[in-house]
C-alpha cells in the first residue's frame, strides 16, 4: 500500500534523480489526498524551480489547474540534459489552497550509447598480461573514468612489430558515433612515450572491405599518473560497421612499440531499442501500451505483433503503421495469460528501413477487481468501499457521506486503525476482514462493494471469477469419514514442555497412524500439523510425532524422557499437501513421508534417522496435533485420508495440553458471491464446500463467469459485488465469526 505523504504530490515518475529518461517523456505521480487540481511546472533551472509561482510563472508553468495526474510535454525534450519539475496540488472550493511540491529532477537519454566490442586482437602482445583485452575490460579505470598506472591493466605492442595494430569487432554493425581513448599510461610513460600518437582508424561492415576514418587527430599522450582521464576523442563520421581497426604509424617515444590503456565506442541507435514491456517481461497488463524508443533517424515504424517468434521475424503478420513511437495494447486485442511477440522496424530517410530485434512478453493471467491495497486508515477506509450492515459516520474531511449499511450482520473492517487486516493477507500488505453475526434477524450477513461505473468482465478471454478466503480455523470438524479440520494455539510442541490441540484415540501396544496434511495455516513459518503418539496428555510426556510446517519443511519430532528436551529431524523445502505416517513397533518409533500415499520414503535422508526408541507404557494416545508457534492465534490444519491401526478404542477425544487458551473458531456455514448488473439483475452462487470459512487456510474459489451469465446477468456492465455468510434464500439462525477476503480476480482456467 502507498503510503500517506500529505497534501502534496508524492512518488513521481519518473523517479528523482533518473537517468536515461526517454525524451517523449510522460511525468506522472501520486496525488495528495485531498487536491482536486494541479499545477505543473518544468524547466531547466533548479533555483526558478523553486520559486516559480501561478503569480510570478517565470516560463516554466506549462500546465495550469489540470485534473490529470500526468502531463506530457508538448515538445521533445533535448539530448543528455537535466530538467526540473515541480507538481502543486490545488484543493477544491471553498479554500482553493495550493500545496507546493517538492523540486524533483531527471536526465534525459544522450545521443549515443557506449557499446562494448566482443572481441578484440592485436598485431602482438609484448608480454602475457598485458593483452589486446585489457583495452575493453575495464581494468585500470576508478569509479570515475579515471585509469591507473599498473602496466597489467594495458596493451603493448611487442618491439619490433611494426606498424603495430589492434582490432575490435562488435555483435553486429553499428552506426558508430565516437571513439574514447585512454592512451598508454605506465608511470614511465612521459619518459618512454610508450603511447600511440598517429594513428590510422578502418572501419569495415564484413572485416574485407575496409574505410579510413578522415580527420583523426593526434592521439594524446597519457600522463602517467593515477586518475588519468580520456583525453582523445574521435569522431566515427557515422559510419556503419562492425569491426574497428587502429594501426599505430607513429609512437610518443618514436620507437617501434606501442601501447593504449582503454578505447570506449558510442553509437547511435538506428534500430528500435528500450521496448516496454522488456523483453520477456510477464505479467503485462493488457490495458497498457507497447512502447519503444524510436532509432535516431526514424521517420516512421513498423510494427508485427503475433502469437509465435516465427512469424514475427518473418513479418508474416500484418503490419500496423504506428502514428509515434506507442501504440495501446487495447487495440490489439490482447488476451490475459497468453505470450506475445513484437518487433518495430524503423523507416528512415531515403527509403532506409532497419529491421528490429523480436521481443516478448506474458501478459498477466488475471484482471484485479480488488486486492484491498489501496485502501487506508484517512479517506480511503475499507468500509467507506465495502458496505457492511452497520454502515460508517462517513469523514467531513474527506467528503465521504454517511451510510447507514445494508442491514445484515456483516462488519466491514477491523474496529481500531489500521482498519484492513496487515497480518493475514494472502499476499501484498492488505487483506478485508469480515465479521459476521447470523444470530439475529435477517440472519445474513454481507457487503457490498458498488463499482463508479459499470465494469465489463468480458475481454481478454477472462471465463472465471477467482476469489481467495480464510477463516478463523474451527477448534474440531469431521466433515466425514477420515477428514479432519481443526485448529490449535501455542508456543510449541518440543523443547521441555508443549502447548497445542490434541485430537486423540487410545492405542494398546503397537499400531499406526496415517494422515495426507493438506495445508497448514500460516501463522509461523513453523507452525505444526502432525501426527502423533503420546504417552500422556501431561505437557511434559513423552511422544513422537511426523510433523509437516508451512515453510520448515517435514521432519520426524520425539522426546525421550518425560520433562527432557525434544529431539528432531528435518527435511526442508518440503510443504504440504503431504503424505505423513508414524508407526509403533514395541519401543521403536518409525516416520515415514509419501507424495501419493502410495510410495513411502523414510523422513530423513539417512533411514536409521527415521526411527527413534522411545520407551512408552502399552496404553498411549493417537492422534493429531495443532499448534501455531504464536500465543492467542490459532493455527489451522486440514487432515485427508485419517486412518489408524492396532488396538484402537473410542471415538476422537479433543485435549488442550499445556497452559494456553485455545480457540473455537468458526462454526461451518455458507458462503456466497453475488453480481448484481446496471439493470439490476442479482445472482448469488454458493460455495460447494460446506466448512470452506472454517479451515484457517487461504482458500482459493473459481467460479466459472457462465454461472452469472447464464442466469442473465449482464457481465459487460458489472455494476456490484457481494460477498456473503450465511442462507441468503433462505435465513436461518446461525453463528459468529470472521473471515478475510483478499485477491478478488478475473482469471482464465479454461486454457
Amino acid at each position: 500500500m502507498k503510503g500517506y505523504a500529505g497534501p502534496i504530490a508524492s512518488e513521481p515518475t519518473p523517479a528523482d534523480g533518473a537517468t536515461d529518461v526517454p525524451r517523449d517523456v510522460i511525468l506522472a505521480w501520486n496525488p495528495g489526498p485531498y487536491a482536486k487540481t494541479r499545477d505543473v511546472y518544468l524547466g531547466t533551472d533548479p533555483s526558478v524551480m523553486a520559486s516559480a509561482t501561478r503569480v510570478q510563472p517565470m516560463g516554466v508553468l506549462v500546465s495550469r489547474d489540470q485534473t490529470a495526474t500526468s502531463y506530457r510535454p508538448s515538445v521533445l525534450l533535448d539530448f543528455n540534459r537535466t530538467y526540473y519539475w515541480r507538481v502543486d496540488e490545488v484543493n477544491g472550493l471553498p479554500d482553493l489552497t495550493i500545496h507546493p511540491g517538492q523540486v524533483w529532477s531527471f536526465t534525459t537519454e544522450p545521443y549515443a550509447y557506449p557499446i562494448r566490442p566482443i572481441s578484440v586482437t592485436a598485431s602482438s602482445t609484448s608480454t602475457p598480461s598485458m593483452g589486446p583485452e585489457k583495452t575493453i575490460d575495464g581494468s585500470g579505470l576508478d569509479a570515475q573514468d579515471g585509469h591507473g598506472t599498473s602496466s597489467s591493466t594495458m596493451w603493448l605492442s611487442k618491439s619490433g612489430d611494426w606498424p603495430a595494430w589492434i582490432m575490435y569487432e562488435f555483435d553486429r554493425p553499428y552506426k558508430l558515433y565516437q571513439m574514447w581513448v585512454w592512451n598508454q599510461n605506465q608511470g614511465m610513460e612521459p619518459f618512454m612515450g610508450y603511447g600511440a600518437r598517429d594513428v590510422v582508424v578502418e572501419v569495415s561492415v564484413d572485416g574485407m572491405g575496409w574505410t579510413t576514418i578522415d580527420g583523426v587527430p593526434e592521439f594524446a599522450q597519457g600522463t602517467g599518473k593515477v586518475g588519468y582521464k580520456h583525453n582523445t576523442e574521435v569522431d566515427m563520421k557515422g559510419q556503419v560497421a562492425r569491426y574497428v581497426r587502429l594501426t599505430v604509424t607513429r609512437s610518443w617515444g618514436g620507437r617501434q612499440q606501442a601501447g593504449l590503456s582503454e578505447v570506449r565506442f558510442f553509437y547511435v541507435p538506428l534500430q528500435a531499442f528500450a521496448p516496454e514491456p522488456a523483453d520477456g517481461a510477464t505479467d503485462v497488463a493488457i490495458d497498457g501500451q507497447l512502447y519503444w524508443r524510436p532509432g535516431r533517424e526514424a521517420v516512421g515504424a513498423e510494427l508485427y505483433l503475433g502469437s509465435t517468434r516465427e512469424e514475427v521475424a518473418s513479418q508474416s503478420v500484418a503490419a500496423i503503421i504506428p502514428p509515434e513511437n506507442r501504440y495501446p495494447m487495447e487495440a490489439l486485442g490482447l488476451e490475459y495469460g497468453r505470450t506475445y511477440y513484437w518487433k518495430v522496424n524503423q523507416l528512415g530517410p531515403q527509403a532506409a528501413l532497419w529491421e528490429g530485434q523480436t521481443w516478448s512478453f506474458t501478459t498477466i493471467g488475471y484482471k484485479t477487481i480488488d486486492d484491498f491495497e489501496t485502501y487506508d486508515d484517512r479517506c480511503r477506509r475499507i468500509f467507506f468501499a465495502w458496505v457492511d450492515g452497520a454502515g460508517h459516520s462517513g469523514s467531513l474531511e474527506c467528503k465521504v457521506d454517511p451510510s447507514s449499511g445494508n442491514g445484515t450482520g456483516s462488519t466491514v473492517g477491523n474496529f481500531q486503525p489500521p482498519f484492513a487486516e496487515q497480518l493475514i493477507t494472502h499476499s501484498g500488505q492488505q487483506s478485508m476482514p469480515l465479521g459476521y453475526d447470523n444470530t439475529r434477524s435477517p440472519y445474513y450477513s454481507e457487503t457490498v462493494r458498488e463499482f463508479d461505473t459499470p465494469q465489463s468482465w468480458t475481454k481478454g478471454g477472462l471465463d472465471s471469477l477467482t476469489i481467495f478466503l480464510q477463516g478463523v480455523p474451527a477448534a474440531f470438524l469431521e466433515p466425514s469419514a477420515g477428514q479432519i479440520i481443526m485448529n490449535g494455539a501455542g508456543a510449541n510442541i518440543g523443547g521441555f514442555t508443549d502447548e497445542f490441540r490434541f485430537v486423540y484415540k487410545s492405542l494398546a501396544g503397537n499400531g499406526s497412524i496415517v494422515a495426507r496434511v493438506e495445508g497448514v495455516g500460516l501463522t509461523h513459518p513453523a507452525a505444526k500439523a502432525a501426527v502423533m503418539i503420546r504417552q500422556t496428555l501431561d505437557p511434559t510426556s513423552t511422544y513422537a510425532m511426523v510433523v509437516v510446517t508451512p515453510a520448515s519443511g517435514i521432519g520426524l519430532e520425539w522426546r525421550s524422557e518425560t520433562g527432557q528436551n525434544a529431539q528432531a529431524v528435518t527435511q526442508t523445502g518440503l510443504t504440504a499437501p503431504y503424505w505423513v505416517s508414524l508407526t509403533r513397533q514395541g519401543d521403536a518409533f518409525t516416520a515415514r513421508v509419501s507424495t501419493d500415499g502410495v510410495n513411502w520414503v523414510p523422513v530423513s535422508a539417512d533411514p536409521a534417522a527415521s526411527t527413534v526408541t522411545i520407551k512408552m507404557g502399552t496404553n498411549v494416545y493417537i492422534g493429531l496435533a495443532v499448534t501455531s508457534r504464536v500465543a492467542g492465534r490459532a493455527c489451522g490444519a486440514r487432515f485427508s485420508q485419517v486412518s489408524t491401526s492396532g488396538l484402537i478404542s473410542g471415538s476422537w477425544q479433543i485435549a488442550d495440553i499445556g497452559a494456553v487458551a485455545q480457540i473455537q473458531g468458526n462454526q461451518p456455514e455458507p458462503f456466497y458471491v453475488g453480481l448484481r448488473d446496471a439493470s439490476g439483475v442479482v445472482k448469488v452462487v454458493n460455495h460447494p464446500d460446506p466448512v470452506v470459512i472454517a479451515t484457517g487456510l487461504w482458500e482459493q474459489w473459481d467460479i466459472p463467469l457462465s454461472a452469472f451469465s447464464q442466469a442473465g446477468l449482464d457481465l459487460g456492465h458489472v455494476k456490484a459485488i457481494i460477498l456473503g455468510v450465511g442462507n441468503h434464500v433462505s435465513p436461518i439462525s446461525g453463528g459468529t465469526g470472521t473471515i478475510y477476503i483478499d485477491d478478488i480476480q478475473l482469471t482464465r482456467r479454461g486454457q
